[in-house]
Order: C-alpha cells, then sequence, then structure tokens
C-alpha cells in the first residue's frame, strides 16, 4: 500500500489525534483541514526509507545535480528534465541525500539498533475498530518484527536522554506507539504486552544512535491519554 493510499483510508490516525492533546477545537480544525505536506516531512520519508528500506531508497529517490537554477530559462529546461527522467522517483539536493545515507549507515552500523532491524516488517498499515468507541482506527508502523516487537523509528536534534525524553513527551512519543500497539493487538493478535523500542538518530553528524525501550508505565500513560 502506498502513503497516498494509506492517506485515503477514513480511520482516526495518531497525527490527527494528537491535536486532542491541544484543544477538542484544535482536533476538529486539523479534520476539517488535514496538515499540508511540508519539506520536513518529506525528508522524514526519505530519512524513515533510506534506514528502514535501503533496497528501496534508490529507487525511490535520485540526487538532484548541482547548477540548475530555476529563475532561468536553461534552469527551467534542465529541471523539466530531470523530473521527467525521475519518473515517479522524489528528487533530493545533494546534502539531503548523503544526509540520509549517513543516518542509514549510522542505524545499520549500531549493534543494538541492527539487532532490532533484522527480520524486520516495515511500512505496515493496519486498520482495526477501537473496542472502547468503536471508532475506526488506522496506524502505518515503522516496523514489527516477532522477536524484536514493536519498532519506531525517530531522528532528532540530539538523542541525549534528557532532551531527547522532553521531545518525546512534548511530541506525545508514548501515545503514538500506544496506538500502534493497539492495532497489532487488534489486527495480528499481537501479546498486549508487546515490547516497544524506538531507535532514535540524531540528524545532524555524527548522528549518534540511542535505541530507547519504552516500558510499561509509559504505555500504560499513552493509552490513557
Amino acid at each position: 500500500m502506498t502513503f497516498a493510499e494509506y492517506a485515503d483510508i477514513d480511520a482516526v490516525n495518531w497525527s490527527t489525534l494528537s491535536a486532542m492533546r491541544d484543544s477538542p477545537l484544535h482536533y476538529a480544525h486539523r479534520l476539517r483541514t488535514p496538515r499540508p505536506d511540508t519539506p520536513a516531512l518529506a525528508m522524514g520519508r526519505a530519512i524513515h526509507t533510506a534506514v528502514l528500506e535501503p533496497d528501496a531508497f534508490p529507487l525511490g529517490y535520485v540526487v538532484r545535480p548541482d547548477g540548475i537554477d530555476r529563475r532561468t530559462k536553461a534552469g527551467k529546461e534542465a529541471w523539466a528534465n530531470l523530473v521527467a527522467a525521475s519518473a515517479d522517483r522524489t528528487i533530493l539536493d545533494a546534502d539531503d541525500y548523503a544526509r540520509c545515507l549517513a543516518m542509514r549507515d549510522a542505524v545499520r552500523s549500531h549493534p543494538t539498533a541492527r539487532r532490532y532491524l533484522a527480520d524486520l516488517r516495515t511500512e505496515i498499515p493496519l486498520v482495526w475498530d477501537d473496542p472502547a468507541t468503536g471508532l475506526r482506527c488506522k496506524a502505518r508502523l515503522d516496523g514489527y518484527s516477532e522477536e524484536g516487537g514493536l519498532v519506531e523509528l525517530k531522528s532528532a536534534r540530539t538523542v541525549d536522554p534528557v532532551r531527547f525524553g522532553a521531545q518525546a513527551a512534548r511530541l506525545g512519543y508514548h501515545c503514538q506507539v500506544a496506538h500502534y500497539r493497539a492495532g497489532l493487538v487488534a489486527v495480528a493478535g499481537a501479546a498486549a504486552n508487546l515490547p516497544v523500542v524506538i531507535v532514535s538518530v540524531e540528524s545532524e553528524a555524527p548522528h549518534d544512535v540511542v535505541v530507547y525501550s519504552v516500558d510499561e508505565d509509559l504505555l500504560y500513560a499513552g493509552e490513557e491519554e
């Protein structure tokens, strides 16, 4: 299932539901006006593809050559030719493309992260009915394996435990993975205490990596919220 096909599913997902952390008015506004795609979101998808699906990355992304000035006639023609030649692939600046590869290498060379990525099924779409409310829900998991459990990839400015922990709490990562685990329990019959880890990688060199285990207390807090 492509990301566009997943986005078209009429169901409650975490990125929309998270607006309730501000207020019901924010949630209603998010429902009426979905978030537009942004360069940051597009870069996040590129990083996820590079790290979680390294074989698919060169098939889905291409480097924009230096020297194309789209303000000039020649630059516009060169850009049009590049777009035509790229087909359905996403065009990245050379620096962004190199950053994706560097983050991929950092994660996949990290001994603990590498263990969790082994035999990992990635970009898994789930659709289920929430037993408590009857609402149709959906999620798109970064990764899942029977041995390693639920794996979520996050890029960050720093993987320092205190500062990354503050970011995780502010953005509701514990709620997000609790929502994902509920989907796995409902759809795949996974154990209610399925282990959950967050693989965090710094977005700037040297791209340090830490694997955080999300404990049951945090997951319970996410479920309650």
